[in-house]
């Protein structure tokens, strides 16, 4: 959807402007003037009531001076003409403010409605860019084989700055990658969860080759009882959520 543009109504910004100060000055006195209404229709809401005292005052004997009385009557049509009079005035005062009157209003909400019509689909377009990007994102992770996931993490541990050694094969007590002289990485390329056993292993590993640090690398992530395992322990547990958030900033498996 092309974006909407001011001109495209036969509108121009310092015009919109004009237009929006009008509307709150129109707005600012349609507020007082139904204020005016409220008062209005309260005082003449209690005019029945006060007649109905009066009469049953009567009624029932109570002694009322009969000039007052007078009075008392009197004001009662002569409030009902004056609540009709300021019906009528405040109703034509309310027509005078009414913001259709202002030029341009009408094109101005039609172009706020179609710009809020835009924003909303560019809106849902980037969600939708930002969901595939995040989906290729993991598909690059997830659609690898065991040597390809084993090269691609040893990548990401040189453009951290470490020297890397990835083992052949499977004789260094299920180490798959070196990093420096203190630290090795184990990397789990299957989609399911890991057990702890695997995390146990790592643990004898790190001491066995007297490694300060242990990493295990999983696609499919870990249970509970893997995370209860290496806590306390120097071991770090990277799910797929953690290589992406790695990965992403050092440009590997970056998309768009």
């Amino acid at each position: 959807m092309k974006r909407p543009e001011y001109e495209d109504f036969g509108l121009s910004p310092n015009r919109v402007e004009e237009i929006r100060k009008t509307t709150s000055l129109f707005a600012a006195k349609k507020k007082v003037r139904q204020e005016l209404i409220s008062i209005r229709q309260y005082f003449v809401s209690i005019l029945p009531a006060v007649l109905l005292v009066y009469l049953f005052g009567i009624l029932i004997g109570v002694d009322t001076p009969s000039r007052l009385a007078k009075i008392f009557l009197a004001l009662i049509p002569a409030s009902f003409f004056v609540y009709l009079a300021l019906h009528f005035v405040l109703s034509k005062s309310l027509e005078k403010y009414n913001f259709e009157n202002i030029p341009g209003y009408k094109e101005l909400k039609e172009f706020e409605a179609n710009y809020q019509k835009y924003e909303d689909e560019e809106r849902k377009l980037k969600e939708e860019t930002s969901r595939l990007r995040d989906l290729k994102r993991r598909q690059f992770w997830t659609n690898q084989d065991g040597y390809s996931f084993e090269k691609n993490i040893g990548d990401v541990f040189k453009r951290l700055g470490h020297k890397v050694r990835i083992t052949r094969g499977s004789g260094d007590e299920g180490v798959d990658i070196f990093v420096d002289e203190d630290t090795v990485v184990q990397c789990k390329a299957t989609e399911s969860q890991i057990a702890p056993a695997v995390v146990r292993d790592m643990y004898g590993a790190m001491h066995h080759f007297n490694a300060k640090r242990g990493i295990i690398v999983s696609i499919g992530g870990f249970s509970s009882g893997c995370h209860q395992f290496a806590r306390g322990k120097r071991i770090e547990l990277w799910d797929l959520n953690k290589l992406l958030e790695v990965a992403e900033k050092l440009g590997i498996g970056h998309i768009g």
